[in-house]
């Protein structure tokens, strides 16, 4: 994996990081989407 890592993707990884202690992971990328 190279240097062309999209924005979404880390905070897709932070999104499953909390997913594992919160909510489901549709549930908080319907939520990261808001927020754009």
């Amino acid at each position: 994996i190279s240097g062309s890592l999209h924005p979404t993707s880390e905070a897709y990884k932070l999104c499953a990081d909390v997913v594992l202690r919160f909510t489901d992971k549709e549930e908080c990328l319907v939520r990261f989407r808001a927020k754009i």
